[in-house]
């Protein structure tokens, strides 16, 4: 019998473990595999100990050149799957003889199905039980069955090769370390057919200290709501490709409820404060990202269609008054900035305030504080500023860096340009003239703030306030 089950290890670091690993496939009662051990980078000292394996023909060693991340060495497996099957087998987990064999069986009864998978136990420094119902129904239903889940459990089973979606193997990997994006990919794999679940705990996750998702969720949490964000945007592409143009209001804001809102049940790897003005402050970030990722799909496009929440559209999910209320003020901001343009185009220029209650504030998007009478703090490493279509000479940021001692970097980029930067030693007044680069009639701009040097005041000693901040906005000027 030919091999049928290609499994794919993604490898970095794991000398203390995979010996063990390895005895675990090699023990499964279903021998017709073939392993591709993929080292991520040459100067790993695994790879002479994956070498070691290879002397069982069913083993394969592949060294990647340089460190690819997680995510992109599993893609770069993915599209290397020449079997039916495709299994995704951690460095440093283990499983029951049966494994293979009962999930296989699985997928043999139900040919349409595109995941088989069993209960997770955890062993090591923790000892409990992970359980996911399988996902039916059709494809809509299945994709928003698995965004209302995000569960990693689904993905330690056994998945048909011609389910897999393509994935960008080139992806560089993310500042982290960790990449949420395997969620978007169970999303995808469920659009293309049903998850079955072997109801036992058949697989066996090590949890041990020093574990990247533990780091990960240490880390400030506006940059883990950058990755949030990303992998939210990645399941509402999916979903909107199974949903009809007049539903797409609700699908975007079934996401962000499930994004944003703590209900019974859900897990959360980032979650806004549960208060309104924070909820609609990640509605805007979400807003942004979407319309920089989705193809031909802007805010501006958002607000022309509205935020559609009629009965009838087969979306069972409540939708909280916060969502529906922030997606509303979006499609008013989306409107004002139509009409600012067409303001700009008559007088050339306009000088617009960002202190509270200015003019200025639509314009301002994600990372940025409450503001102020006298302007507004960004709070993070990046604050993003969406300017009205149509403008194509320059813009002025005027205001005033936080120093709290040394010197400190402020980048600007304008939609993909490389970010330029200068460097001040002191909190005087700052003006960024920012030459606009040309673009489609209609298309806004965003402009990105970088602050890699952002610091709470908190962290000098003598404040409390715990915002991470980089430059305090005084006012925008725009030049048509």
């Amino acid at each position: 019998m030919d091999d049928d089950i290609f499994i794919a290890m993604p490898v970095y670091r794991g000398a203390e473990f995979i010996a063990e690993t390895i005895r675990s496939i090699r023990d499964q009662t279903y021998s017709h595999f073939h392993v591709v051990m993929s080292v991520d980078g040459a100067d790993d000292p695994t790879i002479e100990l994956c070498r070691s394996f290879t002397a069982d023909q069913r083993f394969e060693l592949v060294v990647q050149p340089a460190r690819r991340g997680w995510f992109s060495n599993f893609a770069w497996l993915t599209r290397r799957c020449d079997l039916p099957y495709f299994c995704y087998w951690q460095q440093d987990d283990l499983a029951s003889t049966g494994y293979l064999e009962s999930l296989r069986n699985q997928l043999q009864t139900d040919p349409e199905a595109s995941i088989a998978h069993t209960d997770i136990q955890w062993f090591g420094a923790r000892f409990d039980r992970d359980s996911v119902e399988g996902v039916f129904g059709t494809p809509l239903e299945r994709v928003l069955q698995r965004i209302e889940s995000i569960h990693y459990g689904p993905l330690r089973g056994l998945i048909r090769a011609d389910a897999l979606p393509s994935i960008d193997e080139t992806e560089h990997p993310n500042a982290t370390g960790v990449d949420l994006l395997e969620f978007v990919f169970l999303c995808e794999l469920a659009a293309r057919g049903a998850f079955h679940r072997v109801e036992s705990a058949m697989y066996f996750k090590r949890a041990h200290p020093g574990a990247a998702t533990d780091a990960w969720l240490a880390l400030d949490p506006h940059v883990r709501r950058v990755d949030w964000i990303d992998m939210g945007v990645g399941m509402l592409k999916v979903g909107l490709a199974l949903t009809p143009a007049e539903h797409h209001g609700r699908l975007l804001a079934t996401v962000l409820d499930r994004l944003a809102i703590k209900r019974a049940g859900r897990g959360f790897a980032y979650v806004p404060d549960q208060s309104e003005p924070a909820v609609a402050k990640f509605v805007a970030s979400f807003i942004d990202q979407a319309g920089a990722d989705v193809a031909g799909l802007t805010m501006l496009d958002w607000a022309a269609e509205g935020w559609t929440l009629s009965p009838g559209s087969g979306f069972e999910r409540p939708i909280h008054p916060w969502i529906a209320r922030a997606l509303e003020d979006e499609s008013s901001r989306g409107r004002a900035l139509q009409a600012l343009a067409t303001d700009l185009s008559s007088n050339g220029s306009i000088e617009l305030p960002v202190s509270a209650g200015g003019s200025g504030l639509i314009m301002l998007r994600s990372g940025w504080s409450d503001p102020e009478q006298w302007g507004v703090w960004t709070d993070g490493a990046l604050a993003t500023v969406t300017l009205p279509p149509g403008i194509h000479g320059r813009v002025d940021l005027h205001g005033a860096p936080f120093v709290p001692n040394g010197r400190v970097r402020i980048g600007y980029a304008t939609d993909g340009a490389s970010v330029t930067f200068v460097e001040v030693a002191d909190s005087n007044v700052l003006t960024l003239s920012i030459d606009l680069p040309r673009r489609s009639a209609g298309q806004p701009l965003t402009i990105e703030l970088h602050l890699p040097d952002a610091s709470a005041p908190a962290n000098a000693g003598g404040s409390t306030d715990e915002r991470v901040l980089g430059f305090g906005l005084h006012r925008i000027v725009l030049h048509a």
